[in-house]
């Protein structure tokens, strides 16, 4: 983590806004752009009562008054003469549902969400949409996960093993033990964006960032499904604004070029590092397979299990466009994998919520192996190709959304994904002026991460423009020799200078090696990916057998998220928080008190 802690995002000032949002992008971190506040939802909550042997004893929904409880809901589902229950001076303990008792072998326990509530469910405020489980059990669920909040100076709030049932994800876990009364969010089209907890309030150079057992995420908390044993972290982070961009061209100097057997070396040692580190996604999967390296068969196999256990829906339009990607690096056929087409949610999906990186890949993941599209589909190459240069700025950047000004990053991915059109009447006047957008930025030392850097390098190889030239340089160097000054000592890329490695700069720094060696050999961009003549089929391998199967806890999101394109929903796809106190009796053993954390 403390390395992760380190990083700074690049604006400060409502002017520079759009850099922290692109940053936010490029990380997934906000995997989404801007839209209005949406609405209040409703004031209905679902109640469920599970009596032994997990039997549904009740399930409706109720509608509460403002500042009422679950346990509120709990009464008004199954009616006052069904609930007994005990006062002590930390409030109500439920001693019996529907003529079932607790004893000293069994209990009534509170679920919010899925996940093991700290508190009773007379403290527990109701939220509009929540899902709230009552289970009689003799002892907790199977699965468990850690949370960890660090705020201020680095300050952390740990709690071990949060049980929980069914599929909730890293928002509710939050929501659920720090408590919603101490988060306040805006909501937008796209989610939830944290602005206090407990009075840590996000100001103008501060926000939450979401990771998973130390390392950011590509998606955001509420995008993200609990998975045992994982360590789910919300930190609180400061970035500082970057040089004004300029507005005229820099003269500099000629850029220093990278020796080809430095450039050799650093391949070899980052592709090791890739392969021996244990860390592998789409993004190094694509590395592997343009380099010419084995992808391990697990890796299909791992996406084959989340694609079936999703049914093949989700929230978000990227998920489907860098599975896309990942499964057809891998051998897989995305349009038939696990019994699922993954590519047609992009020709006919949302691919505007997650601003213009979301129609950047989709143009990317349908021309990586040329799949066919149809004339009658919502997002047509031709209608991709025109959104993206209709929404091109004046200096020749691209920004997150419509409105946010230009950014490096944004800008070099839609250079990416318009690379196979650059002979074309209308792009290719957008391409050259994109590319001298680039070039006044870096000459003015306006970008100064290895990220930015790395996804300009995927753009220039794809557009066929050599990275270890004049063409853009930066601190005297050419833009590959920049990237190179990144790498850290056993092949990690630092996402700035004076840093150590971490995982997503990583990610993006071996893409860009890649690329320029595709370029350099003459084989075209890093995302042609043809389909495999015999794609590979990938052995879903089945749970464990005699395991309890746990009740899934509603998904209050199911009716929205119908095409599974919804978005992240905190800042920087991330959430917001601090700690809150554990609501015990003192007294009573310690028996009692373990008892009493689960107890409703």
């Amino acid at each position: 983590m403390k390395k992760q802690l380190g990083r700074v995002v690049e604006m400060v000032s409502n002017r520079n806004l759009k850099f922290l949002m692109a940053f936010m992008l490029v990380f997934a971190l906000f995997a989404g752009g801007f839209g209005q506040k949406a609405a209040a939802a409703s004031s209905t909550v679902t109640v469920k009562v599970l009596g032994e042997q997990d039997e549904v004893l009740t399930e409706k929904q109720v509608a509460l008054a403002d500042n009422k409880t679950a346990f509120d809901a709990l009464v008004k589902s199954v009616g006052e003469e069904n609930v007994k229950i005990e006062e002590f001076d930390f409030g109500k303990m439920i001693k019996e549902i529907q003529g079932l008792a607790g004893t000293d072998k069994i209990y009534w326990a509170f679920y919010a969400n899925g996940v093991s509530a700290m508190t009773g469910a007379d403290s527990y405020k109701a939220q509009p949409g929540d899902t709230y489980l009552f289970r009689y059990q003799s002892e907790a669920p199977k699965d468990k996960v850690n949370l960890k909040i660090v705020g201020k100076a680095g300050k952390s709030q740990d709690y071990k093993d949060v049980y929980y049932l069914g599929e909730p994800n890293a928002f509710q876990l939050l929501q659920t033990v720090v408590g919603p009364e101490n988060l306040k969010f805006d909501q937008y089209d796209f989610g939830k964006m944290v602005t206090s907890i407990n009075g840590l309030a996000s100001t103008e150079n501060t926000y939450w960032s979401f990771y998973v057992n130390d390392e950011p995420q590509m998606i955001g908390a509420e995008d993200y499904t609990l998975e045992p044993g994982k360590t789910v972290s919300f930190v609180y982070e400061t970035f500082t604004p970057p040089a004004e961009e300029p507005e005229t061209e820099q003269p500099g100097l000629e850029a220093e070029k990278y020796p080809k057997d430095s450039f050799q070396k650093n391949l070899h040692e980052v592709l090791e590092n890739i392969q021996t580190s244990g860390q592998l996604g789409e993004w190094e999967a694509i590395a592997l397979k343009q380099a010419g390296k084995p992808i391990p068969a697990s890796y299909l196999e791992e996406v084959a299990k989340r694609v079936t256990e999703r049914n093949g829906q989700f929230r978000s339009i990227t998920d489907y466009e860098r599975y896309t990607l990942g499964i057809l690096a891998a051998g897989g056929n995305p349009e038939n994998f696990a019994g699922y087409n993954l590519v047609e949610p992009i020709y006919n999906g949302d691919v505007l919520k997650q601003g213009l990186n979301g129609v950047a890949y989709a143009l990317i993941a349908l021309d990586s192996a040329n799949f066919k599209v149809p004339a009658n589909a919502k997002w047509t190459r031709e209608k991709l190709v025109d959104y993206l240069l209709e929404n091109q700025n004046s200096n020749g950047g691209w920004g997150l959304n419509q409105g946010a000004g230009s950014d490096p990053d944004t800008t070099a991915m839609v250079l990416t994904a318009l690379a196979p059109y650059k002979e074309d009447g209308a792009p290719k006047p957008a391409i050259e002026k994109g590319i001298e957008y680039l070039k006044n930025l870096f000459a003015s030392s306006a970008v100064d991460s290895s990220t930015a850097t790395a996804q300009a390098v995927i753009a220039m190889s794809a557009l066929g423009l050599d990275a270890n030239s004049n063409i853009i340089a930066a601190d005297g160097k050419t833009l590959l020799g920049f990237l190179a000054s990144f790498i850290q000592p056993g092949g990690g890329f630092a996402w700035k200078a004076g840093q150590e490695a971490d995982a997503l700069s990583t990610q993006q720094g071996v893409q860009a090696l890649v690329a320029y060696h595709l370029y350099k050999n003459g084989k075209g961009s890093l995302y042609s990916l043809n389909l495999a003549d015999v794609p590979v089929d990938p052995v879903i391998k089945p749970a464990p057998s005699g395991q309890p199967v746990q009740p899934a806890a509603p998904d209050k999101q199911a009716s929205t998220e119908k095409e599974g394109h919804r978005l992240p929903d905190t800042a920087t796809d991330s959430y917001t928080w601090l700690a809150l106190g554990f609501i015990l009796a003192t007294g009573g053993g310690t028996v009692y008190l373990l008892r009493r954390k689960q107890q409703a």
